[in-house]
């Protein structure tokens, strides 16, 4: 799972060089012990913060709280978005210049990607992360802040073993070499 998890971490980071951006943050849940995470940020021009603790609405709205105060746009992606190009984060950024919030769906109901232009504080709100109802009660969420938004096309996230395995099979090289 490790392994998995650092393959698809370093594949999102690589992102990076395809989207044009004035500070690319990389979020930690822990510490970084043996500075593996610092490595990876430096190698592709991230900044490395820590989460604040507390549920994931919790970690998200604490990651946007700051580049939204300054008066920037932010978006926020998961590293287990194997089908995430930079063409998504350029769209994402791009929405942005026009809409309040911008989000990628994921097929199992919940959501890979999201970006905002202005606090939606309730859109964070403390639910069932991970659960099939994220993204209705995202899109509940924007309604009734009377926000704009645009949704990006659906991507598929590795969840669970069935979403490992969808991976697997679509990685070019042999499970060997990526191990």
């Amino acid at each position: 799972a490790l392994d998995a998890y650092r393959c698809m971490l370093t594949s999102t980071l690589a992102l990076r060089k395809g989207v044009q951006v004035d500070q690319a943050v990389l979020c930690l849940e822990g510490q970084d012990d043996q500075q593996e995470c610092l490595r990876l940020a430096s190698t592709y021009d991230f900044e490395l913060a820590l989460q604040v603790q507390g549920h994931l609405g919790a970690r998200m709205q604490a990651a946007c709280a700051g580049p939204l105060a300054a008066g920037s746009v932010v978006v926020l992606v998961g590293c287990d978005l194997p089908t995430l190009q930079a063409k998504d984060l350029n769209d994402a950024f791009d929405a942005l210049a026009t809409h309040d919030a911008v989000i990628a769906p994921t097929e199992d109901g919940g959501y890979g990607l999201v970006g905002l232009s202005r606090a939606i504080p309730d859109l964070f709100a403390e639910q069932c992360w991970g659960g099939a109802q994220v993204m209705g009660r995202s899109r509940l969420a924007l309604r009734n802040a009377s926000a704009s938004w645009q949704e990006l096309r659906t991507l598929w996230d590795v969840d669970e073993l069935s979403g490992y395995l969808r991976w697997q099979a679509s990685v070019k090289r042999p499970r060997e070499e990526i191990f």
